[in-house]
Formats: C-alpha cells, sequence, structure tokens
C-alpha cells in the first residue's frame, strides 16, 4: 500500500520583536512525524522578518557547506516552509500558492508568537511505496 501522507508542518517562533527564536519543520510520512530541522535552524536564529524573506537558497547553500543532493533537497523545502510561513503570516502576496500553503494557527503569547503552517504536497505522478514495505524484513520461509 502506497504511502500517501505526504505533507509537511512548520512551526515557526518568534520572539516580541518578531525575531526568529527557531523552528521545526517535519515531514509528515506514513502516520509518523519525521523532523528535519537543523542548520538552516542555527543559521536564521535571531533574524528578523525581513531577512528571512531575502534569504537566497544558492547564498544559504554556500554557508553552510551543504555535502550531497539529499541535505539540499532537504535545505530546499525547508526554506521554502519557512519563507512561506513569514509570508502568510504578514499577509504577503508572494506567488505562493495558498491551497498548498496553509496557516492552521498563530498564537500570541506575552512574549512571542507561534505561527503553525501545513504544506500540503502535491500529487506524485508515481505511486510512492509504503515505508512499512521497504523497511518490513522479510519473514522466513517454514
Amino acid at each position: 500500500m502506497p504511502c500517501h501522507e505526504i505533507s509537511e508542518v512548520i512551526t515557526v517562533v518568534l520572539d516580541e520583536n518578531e525575531r526568529l527564536r527557531y523552528f521545526l519543520f517535519e515531514k509528515i510520512t506514513c502516520g509518523k512525524i519525521v523532523p528535519l530541522s537543523g542548520t538552516l535552524n542555527d543559521l536564521c536564529r535571531g533574524m528578523d522578518l525581513d531577512a528571512i524573506d531575502t534569504l537566497d537558497l544558492d547564498a544559504v547553500v554556500r554557508s553552510l557547506g551543504v555535502p550531497d543532493e539529499e541535505t539540499y533537497f532537504l535545505l530546499e523545502k525547508e526554506l521554502d516552509a519557512l519563507q512561506s510561513a513569514v509570508a502568510n503570516y504578514r499577509g504577503a502576496e508572494r506567488g505562493f500558492d495558498p491551497a498548498r500553503y496553509k496557516i492552521e494557527s498563530v498564537e500570541h503569547g506575552p512574549d512571542s508568537v507561534t505561527i503553525k503552517q501545513i504544506v500540503v504536497a502535491p500529487k506524485p505522478e508515481a505511486a510512492i511505496p509504503s515505508c512499512r514495505v521497504i523497511y518490513k524484513p522479510a519473514r522466513p520461509k517454514a
């Protein structure tokens, strides 16, 4: 049975001055959450919304020294999710598809703002094999 749940969730936490405290980017797969946030989080911590909005993928890749294609792919997804969450929070029309990037909630606390956004992945052209099929060891035949 192929995986049908390939959406992503990003939770962005800003301080009282709307500077990034941290974000958590998660890929939802086969009913389990796979966290992906890492080096981009460290790079962006303390940035204001304008600085996040103007980040360039190629410059980020050079700055972080991305070692391989998989890391590049995940970094691109994280940056896309972060920038779209900021744009949606600000009400900017930055070319993001509103049907794909959906703010789920915005919570204002005394010293922070928490933005939660769902990123609906486009339907794949081919079926994606289930993680259970890929990682389930074969049973020995009796």
